[in-house]
């Protein structure tokens, strides 16, 4: 049977772009694709928290709905789901084996092959819709292949991957729009006024009418309960879609820390306004309902740890690049625990700009403790040490060879954020449940 563990190893070291393997091996599975609606979304930043706010919502609404999305954080079987329940390993490894075989007579790489195993999933289940979240850029990803989306989400759009998708925001946001199809409606929460201006053009040549966060609708921060891990965000809709069926305005409880997150919950209700709007069945309880209970753990995901009489609180997020970063920044900064400097633990990729990344996070850090990352493409812990030397404000930097060694050489401070990549936060998350 084909090794996924192996593949993976390749996800991006041996990248392939190009629709022509993934297309050539759905239409040998029959093109289940084509079988259900499908919300594709897109993005640098947000792009995986919107996409799980979608799908709660549509399944709070009573459709059977399918989420596909990358990387992830405990597992392969993570990256399909059901209903928000991940494939389990044996109906994967059964999909695996029945397909191994047009696998390799297509050529496809890791990425193509879990994303063709999911539209075959999806379609062996009935799905009633599908939301769908880019592996990387949109015009060339496999993804790609979805021919006419009930509705697509570019969210923020900052700079990453530059290697593969280009140095320039108007090229990387030129990638990114890739999705759009003729007439298919476009909700964004791009700010860039570059990326927006491409996006818009391209846009307007497929005759996509656009739905702008900030422009159309908004979505603010009302209140914030930390020790709960949720806050509440007043949605208001002004030329977005849907408002003939649900109220203008709403007020939602999220369970997702920061401003960012506030954003991404209205751009998954403008998602849904767009499907209200084309006749589907979902109301305000649904959307309400759908967000209170997403699914998206690793993104300022705050852990209480209880031993004896005392108690520590562990923030895991998965933030990667210098945009992810200031979004954390920001979150931690009105956080309870950013009032003064803590103890962090800290591993990132090499393919990221993590010297950008570590000059945003080192003024919140009393002391650091370096991991290498559990993948063949991350930084060295040693080299890390080295470029946290020349911030002063760093009393400690501590090398550990795990995230395991990390977290118990700081269970003394009753307050550690763990940062810098989405591999090291689903390891420490194993760690602690």
């Amino acid at each position: 049977m084909i090794s996924l563990d192996h593949w993976q190893q390749q996800e991006y070291t041996h990248l392939k772009l190009g629709l022509g393997r993934i297309r050539k091996f759905l239409a040998l599975a029959k093109n289940p694709e084509k079988r259900y609606p499908v919300i594709h979304v897109a993005g640098t930043n947000g792009k995986g928290s919107t996409a799980a706010m979608i799908a709660s919502i549509l399944t709070a609404a009573g459709y059977t709905t399918g989420l596909y999305t990358s990387p992830h954080l405990f597992s392969v079987c993570d990256r399909i789901c059901l209903n928000a329940a991940p494939i389990s390993k044996n109906a994967l490894d059964k999909l695996i084996v029945r397909y191994e075989r047009v696998a390799h007579q297509c050529a496809l790489t890791f990425f193509e092959f879990v994303t063709g195993i999911a539209f075959i999933y999806f379609g062996h289940n009935d799905c009633d819709a599908v939301v769908i979240e880019t592996g990387l850029g949109g015009r060339f990803d496999a993804t790609n292949v979805i021919a006419n989306p009930a509705v697509c989400v570019i969210t923020q759009i900052g700079r990453d991957h530059q290697q593969v998708l280009g140095k320039r925001i108007a090229d990387i946001a030129r990638e990114k729009a890739g999705i759009i199809k003729k007439g298919s409606a476009l909700v964004t929460g791009v700010t860039s006024s570059i990326a927006y201006r491409v996006i818009q053009s391209i846009a307007e040549q497929k005759k996509s009418p656009v739905y702008r966060l900030g422009v159309d609708f908004t979505g603010t921060t009302v209140t914030t309960d930390w020790a709960k891990g949720r806050q509440q965000v007043s949605y208001r809709a002004i030329t977005a879609p849907g408002s003939t069926v649900t109220a203008d305005s709403m007020v939602c409880t999220v369970p997702l820390l920061g401003v960012h997150q506030a954003g991404n919950a209205a751009m998954a209700i403008a998602a849904t306004g767009v499907l209200q709007s084309a006749g589907w069945d979902i109301t305000s309880g649904d959307i309400k309902k759908g967000l209170s209970i997403t699914q998206w753990p690793g993104r300022f995901d705050v852990r209480r740890i209880r031993r004896g009489g005392s108690e520590r609180i562990v923030v895991i997020d998965g933030a990667h690049n210098p945009q992810a970063v200031t979004a954390f920044v920001n979150a931690w900064r009105k956080s309870p625990w950013g009032r003064s400097r803590q103890p962090f633990i800290f591993g990132i990729l090499k393919d990221k700009d993590y010297r950008a990344v570590i000059r945003l996070l080192a003024p919140l850090m009393s002391e650091v403790v370096v991991v290498t990352v559990p993948s063949p493409r991350a930084v060295p812990a040693g080299d890390l040490a080295g470029l946290f030397t020349k911030y002063r404000c760093i009393k400690k930097i501590i090398t550990a060879p795990s995230s395991s060694v990390a977290i118990e050489l700081t269970k003394s401070n009753p307050v550690t954020a763990i940062v810098g990549s989405l591999y090291l936060a689903g390891e420490a998350l194993t760690k602690i449940k």
